[in-house]
C-alpha cells in the first residue's frame, strides 16, 4: 500500500518533462486521487501511460480520473508521465496496493 506521484505538486509538472515509477510487484490494483493532465484527443501532447509487465500501454489525459484498476498476473506496473514544450497542468497521484509492492523510480532515457 503506498501512494506514487508526478512528483511535482502542488505546482504543475514542467514543460519537457518524462518520469516514470515501476511497482515491484504481484496483481497491482491502482486507485487515482488526483488527476490533471493536459487534455488532447488521443493524449498526443501531455500523457500518462499505465502499462503492466507484458502488457500494451494505456494513456491518460485530461482532468477526469482513470477508472480505477487491476492487474492480475502482472509481475510489475509502470506509471509514466510525458509532457511537451507548452502547456503545464497539476498532474497526479495515485494510491496503489500490490503484493510485496516496492516503486522504483526509472531514470528518464
Amino acid at each position: 500500500f503506498g501512494f506514487v506521484s508526478d512528483g511535482y505538486a502542488p505546482n504543475e509538472y514542467p514543460s519537457n518533462t518524462d518520469v516514470a515509477v515501476t511497482l515491484e510487484g504481484a496483481n497491482c490494483e491502482l486507485q487515482w486521487k488526483r488527476f490533471d493532465i493536459e487534455a488532447s484527443d488521443n493524449c498526443l501532447y501531455d500523457w500518462v501511460a499505465v502499462t503492466p509487465s507484458g502488457g500494451s500501454p494505456q494513456k491518460y489525459c485530461g482532468a477526469t480520473l482513470p477508472p480505477n484498476m487491476q492487474f492480475a498476473g502482472a509481475n510489475s506496473v509502470q506509471i509514466a508521465l510525458h509532457s511537451d514544450e507548452a502547456v503545464q497542468a497539476g498532474g497526479f497521484e495515485v494510491e496503489f496496493t500490490c503484493e510485496d509492492a516496492v516503486p522504483t523510480p526509472v531514470p528518464p532515457p
